[in-house]
């Protein structure tokens, strides 16, 4: 009985010794790390208050359909971003048709309707603060913004040039 109270005596106290001294080494090779401040928008980019706009050159050939970008800046800062689309042939916009079900994505296998994807395409530009911090991939889509898989190649050329006189 002595000798299994010695043994439990031992391994309780090598336990002890273990368990404190893995945790005194991980307090000591804990990556060091400083904190820093991050940069403010004003920092990134400062743009001058005002409604920016720009538009396609041309309307595209298959559609018919011609990219348009609205941007209001108010205190240095990207405060509401419109992105639509003009017709050749005149009438609604892509967004108003989208809305109101004329222009339906979902029936031809869309994820979702366009007006909505813009709308996420318009909040990560408002997020972002800069079209170029939006990533796309070859094909002019992005990865960057959950639920969009249209074309964005535009919205983001179309954005950066309304931005430019905002300079």
């Amino acid at each position: 009985m002595k000798k299994l109270s010695l043994i439990l005596a031992v391994t309780m106290a090598f336990g002890l010794l273990v368990g404190c001294g893995a945790k005194e080494e991980a307090k000591d090779t804990a990556p060091k790390t400083e904190t820093t401040t991050p940069a403010t928008t004003e920092q990134q980019t400062a743009y001058k208050d005002g409604s920016y706009r720009a538009e396609g050159k041309e309307f595209d050939a298959k559609s018919g359909w011609k990219g348009t970008v609205e941007v209001t800046v108010k205190d240095g800062k990207i405060a509401t971003v419109n992105w639509d689309a003009v017709h050749k042939d005149g009438g609604d916009t892509k967004k108003v048709q989208s809305q109101d079900g004329r222009y339906d994505m979902v029936k031809g296998g869309g994820s979702s309707h366009w007006h909505e994807q813009a709308a996420s395409m318009e909040k990560a530009l408002i997020e972002k603060q800069d079209p170029a911090a939006i990533v796309l991939k070859e094909d002019g889509k992005t990865d960057a913004v959950t639920g969009v898989s249209i074309h964005v190649s535009e919205f983001v050329q179309l954005a950066q040039e309304a931005l430019a006189s905002a300079k």
